[in-house]
């Protein structure tokens, strides 16, 4: 730019200095013009630079005068070759970048669109005119023109061209769920005929019905002829599943009529069983083994795993889980006999067994070693009693015997045995019989598991006689010696009256309901059991002995707004409280119940039934007492009635707080 300047100067000086040259004659006589002068070498160097086709050319052109002009001429010269080249530059630019959009446009074709791969190669190539398109910077806007016209038509004609296949994709997807729809009905409207359906077959029939009318909305790319043979489908599904619903409708009256005929009966029948009495004689046991229940007929022994009522003739065996109440865990038992089936539930407090050292889990020791005992074989476990039958056990030469690894209750150790060593097994690793004389040696620091020897325990057992409850009752015990040293301070004795105990609990048991205008029904129940023990004796303004409530029942596992006063029970002996006789005292004899009121909704019947049980003294878990004169927990048995219609009978168990 500054080479034109100074190139229009020049011109303007030239056009001066010949007028001047034409004023000078005076009007003398015209005379023939005079030669131009030369061109200077600037002007030279100039022109040569402007028609320069290369960098080299116009800086070579400069060179040639750079010793023939000033100092200024050659600054001008030099901004003049600066500026060719930034010429020649961007010319070459412009000349790769017009190739870069030719060849560009070439790669997009858009005369067959037809498939899908088509257009994202067509998308594709679009994509590289459009960034040859972006980096064209020094190519003119109206050299541009064709190749950005060249890319909009491209464009809409790919976007025409994906449009259609999504359309023929969205029929297709759009036909095959009209079709899944219409299977999955129809499979699921014959599941429906023929006899009574299901609840889970009458919801597949509806969920069914309603994809296909779903997938019928759904098909918006679809021709109202194309989705009539469905919409006709839908339409006639309604009045199947119409007619299957009011089959399930009645079946479900029948079943529902047949279950309160069959509450009915069981609340009957469970009722006549449980009587005004049930408990009848029913009091705590003193044997370690177990609870002799007078009235129930039933003998508890949860260490051996069953209950009986009479070894030789009924033995519940002991089941799955019954659950939890708080800490006690529960078991059932049961026991089919011909036509008789006895059942029960046992919730015990047992601890989990603690590992000791082998000598102290009730295994003597002599010398380090203890002889097996054909009773305890079942402690024996070793990989060399694998076998099946009958093995000879041969003493290896240069040994003084036969040494094998095992365990004894658990514990890890070697037996040995010297002379006429066999073992007889049946493939599990614990023998039936043993040949010779064989020891156990534990290793060193064995432990072996011991199980809780000493707990309390409370449930509940029913009795059927062709399928009608005959008996049922509760119960209460303990197993081992609950009260460490053998003895309980006696709540009634203790010296200072006034003082009290709180325990809290669970309780279980069976009820009945026998009432033909509000309802029947039968089964068993949990609650929470929360007692009060004043400590001193029964007479006297103290009053001692125990009263509590128990509440939040649970009746066949159905919360019931039902709660059970337990009225003030007397301090028996050692621990035990319930009914008294009547002493002199009061001015008569006789004997006198602690009585229970049973409440529903906040409605109490008048008192009822009776109640009793038994303190127990768990502090030390069966070592020495803690010389606590305040027993650590509260067994005991119960049954109330409400009125003529309702019974229940139940056992509980409870620690001190």
């Amino acid at each position: 730019m500054e080479t034109r300047k100074l190139k229009l100067a020049l011109s303007a000086g030239a056009l001066a200095l010949s007028l001047a040259l034409a004023g000078c004659g005076g009007g003398g006589s015209a005379q023939a013009p005079a030669d131009p002068p030369p061109p200077t070498p600037y002007e030279t160097a100039m022109g040569a630079i402007e028609m320069a086709e290369t960098a080299a050319d116009a800086q070579a052109a400069y060179d040639a005068v750079k010793d023939d002009v000033t100092a200024a001429q050659g600054d001008r010269l030099q901004m003049a070759v600066d500026d060719r080249i930034d010429e020649i530059e961007m010319a070459g630019r412009a000349s790769m970048q017009q190739q870069a959009l030719m060849d560009a446009a070439g790669m997009i074709d858009t005369s067959d669109l037809s498939t899908q791969e088509a257009v994202d190669n067509a998308r594709t190539a679009i994509a590289g005119l459009r960034g040859a398109l972006d980096m064209a910077m020094d190519v003119s806007d109206s050299d541009k023109a064709m190749y950005q016209t060249r890319l909009d038509n491209a464009v809409a004609a790919v976007d025409a061209a994906q449009d259609g296949l999504h359309t023929d994709e969205r029929r297709m997807n759009q036909m095959a769920a009209l079709s899944g729809a219409s299977d999955t009905l129809q499979a699921a409207l014959a599941a429906l005929s023929g006899s009574t359906p299901t609840q889970a077959q009458l919801d597949a029939a509806n969920g069914a019905l309603t994809a296909l009318n779903g997938a019928i909305t759904a098909g918006a790319d679809l021709t109202d002829d194309e989705k009539a043979p469905y919409q006709r489908e839908s339409d006639n599904a309604a009045a199947p599943i119409r007619t299957a619903q009011t089959a399930f409708d009645d079946a479900e009256d029948e079943a529902d009529e047949e279950m309160r005929e069959k509450m009915a009966a069981d609340g009957k029948a469970l009722h006549g069983a449980l009587g005004m009495m049930p408990l009848g004689n029913l009091n705590r046991s003193t044997n370690a083994g177990g609870a002799a229940l007078a009235a129930a007929g039933l003998t508890v022994d949860p260490t051996q795993g069953s209950l009986s009522a009479d070894p030789a003739e009924v033995v519940l065996e002991a089941g799955d889980m019954a659950g939890a109440l708080g800490d006690w865990s529960g078991m059932n038992y049961a026991q089919m006999a011909a036509k008789v089936a006895n059942t029960a539930v046992v919730y015990t407090n047992q601890a989990a067994p603690k590992s000791v050292p082998f000598s102290e889990g009730g295994h003597t020791l002599t010398n380090g070693s203890l002889t097996v005992a054909d009773a305890n074989l079942g402690l024996v476990m070793a990989e060399a009693f694998m076998h099946s039958g009958i093995q000879t056990h041969a003493v290896p030469d240069k040994s003084n015997g036969v040494y094998v690894r095992g365990t004894y209750d658990g514990a890890p150790g070697e037996y040995n045995c010297t002379t006429g060593c066999s073992s007889t097994s049946d493939g599990s690793g614990s023998p039936s019989a043993l040949g010779g004389t064989w020891t156990f040696t534990p290793d060193k620091g064995a432990m072996v598991s011991q199980p809780d020897a000493n707990y309390l325990y409370f449930g509940w057992w029913l009795r059927k006689d062709d399928g009608d409850p005959t008996s049922a009752s509760a119960f209460f015990g303990e197993v081992g010696d609950v009260e460490g040293d053998g003895t309980l301070s006696d709540p009634s004795a203790v010296a200072v009256n006034g003082g009290s105990a709180t325990y809290s609990g669970h309780a279980a048991g069976k009820f009945a309901i026998n009432n033909p205008l509000g309802g029947s029904d039968a089964g068993h129940f949990t609650a929470d059991v929360m007692l009060t023990a004043k400590l001193g004796a029964n007479a006297g303004t103290n009053n001692g002995g125990v009263s509590g409530m128990i509440d939040n029942f649970m009746a066949n596992d159905q919360s019931v707004p039902w709660s059970v006063k337990l009225n003030h029970a007397w301090w028996g002996t050692s621990g035990a409280f319930g009914g008294r006789t009547i002493d002199q005292d009061l001015d008569a004899t006789g004997t006198q119940f602690a009585n229970t009121v049973w409440s529903i909704d906040g409605n109490a019947a008048p008192a009822s039934g009776s109640w009793n049980g038994q303190m127990y003294d768990e502090a030390a878990s069966g070592d020495a007492d803690d010389g606590s004169t305040i027993p650590t927990a509260a067994m005991g048995v119960f049954e109330s009635m409400f009125g003529s219609t309702h019974s229940m009978v139940g056992a509980f168990g409870a620690t001190k707080q």
